[in-house]
């Protein structure tokens, strides 16, 4: 069931990215970063933060941040609890 649910959210990632909600290289890796959250491992945490950070830091006035900190939110609740 968890495989399934998970392959449902990658797809309607890739559909993102496929459609013209993608506008940027910055809109990609917050994506990407989010994938991987879902597919990833605890191993991630430290890059998707690293990730978060900068992308705060450089687009304060953009949501860009969202993607990495949405995938250690999911990384945390499926390894850390």
């Amino acid at each position: 069931m968890r495989a399934e649910y998970d392959f449902k959210r990658v797809k309607r990632i890739v559909e993102l990215v496929n459609s013209n909600f993608i506008q940027s290289e910055e809109d990609l890796k917050s994506m990407f970063c989010l994938v991987l959250g879902l597919c990833g491992d605890v191993s991630f945490i430290p890059f998707l933060m690293e990730e978060a950070r900068r992308m705060e830091k450089e687009y304060p006035d953009e949501y860009y941040d969202q993607g990495p900190e949405l995938a250690v939110q999911e990384l945390a609740v499926r390894y850390l609890n």
